[in-house]
């Protein structure tokens, strides 16, 4: 059952908090966006609650009196979530925010005075990746990925991202500032939790307008620590991973294939009795090894990514491939549509 208080008036500012079964982060989410430097009146705060099943709910109920509020059911996915909060706000410059981001008090004060939508946190803290083995696995391989943009605080202030350099620079929808026209204009094509919600809504909007990515908005990602949430998490990925960076023609697309061929290769082989048995792990294991050397910087960080990479990789790999047969059969219901319909 949906619960929405009236749209407040006179406001700068929405604040929208999607959501789904985050109790683990939420409370400290509102609380900290509840307690900002910018005065309670100039803005908002409506939290979409995509169908959650924990005590997400009761999280929400307990800031009645400064979040409004807004349910969807059954989940339907972030991306309606977040368009649903789009259409609901009371003001045109909207904040998204997820529940794992921490804000600083600051931060909504620093999105008013900033001239330029859309914005993007830019505050990485390095050091609170170096936690846990999952967190330096993180760290070693998005250094390698978005080196030198990644942590910006080793690089510049403000960093500007655009179609020439959007392949290589570390991007996300956890903090966005941007104004509604602009955000609804941009909405990826489909309407369902296995379309990439923040990579290809991004790529729209650079095509239009740079985004800046700022360090001076200072927030903290509570990351997932808990193997049973983290592998589910990368899984989930994996499946969005397709709509975007595995497009035929994205230079992903064809690493995809080149792996395709050498592990079919490399079981050909075997299976034929051409080469080993052994052949196939033992490549595996050298493929580990070398790429804990390519992507790590220093022992600790090698030794992290020696062991997280192969049940990470294993979890986004079965979600790529999940997301490649979910499109599959929607090519085959369009097909078969689109016959029924000439018969």
């Amino acid at each position: 059952m949906n619960r929405q208080h009236a749209k407040p008036t006179g406001l700068l500012l929405s604040v929208v908090v999607p959501v789904y079964n985050g109790a683990e982060t939420l409370g400290d989410c509102l609380a900290a966006l509840c307690n900002q430097t910018l005065p309670a009146d100039q803005y908002e705060i409506l939290v979409i609650d995509d169908g959650s099943t924990d005590e997400t709910p009761d999280i929400v109920a307990s800031f009645a009196q400064r979040v409004r509020s807004h349910r969807i059911e059954p989940n339907a996915g972030r991306l309606i979530a977040r368009r649903t909060g789009a259409e609901l706000a009371a003001c045109d410059d909207i904040v998204f925010c997820d529940s794992r981001v921490i804000c600083e008090p600051d931060v909504l004060a620093v999105v008013l005075d900033h001239p330029h939508r859309p914005l993007m946190l830019g505050s990485d803290f390095p050091q609170e990746y170096f936690r846990t083995l999952y967190g330096r696995f993180l760290f070693s391989v998005y250094r390698k990925l978005w080196k030198p943009y990644f942590p910006q605080e080793w690089f510049a202030e403000q960093v500007e991202i655009n179609q020439a350099n959007f392949n290589r620079m570390p991007k996300g929808t956890g903090f966005l500032a941007t104004d509604r026209s602009m955000f609804l204009r941009h909405q990826p094509t489909g309407g369902d939790r296995y379309v990439s919600d923040d990579t290809l809504l991004l790529a729209g909007m650079v095509t239009e307008k740079p985004i800046i990515r700022c360090r001076n908005l200072r927030c903290r990602y509570r990351a997932r620590t808990e193997l049973k949430a983290i592998l589910p998490h990368l899984h989930f990925r994996g499946v969005l991973f397709n709509s975007f960076y595995l497009r035929p023609g994205h230079m992903f697309f064809w690493l995809y294939l080149a792996l395709w061929a050498i592990l079919l290769g490399g079981v050909i082989l075997t299976a034929t009795a051409v080469a080993p048995w052994w052949l196939v792990p033992a490549a595996l294991l050298v493929g580990l090894v070398a790429s804990s050397v390519f992507l790590a910087d220093r022992v600790d960080n090698f030794l992290a990514v020696l062991v997280v990479l192969p049940p990470a990789g294993l979890c986004l790999a079965s979600g790529i491939f999940r997301g490649q047969l979910i499109g599959l059969c929607r090519g085959l219901r369009r097909l078969l549509h689109r016959l029924g319909r000439k018969s």
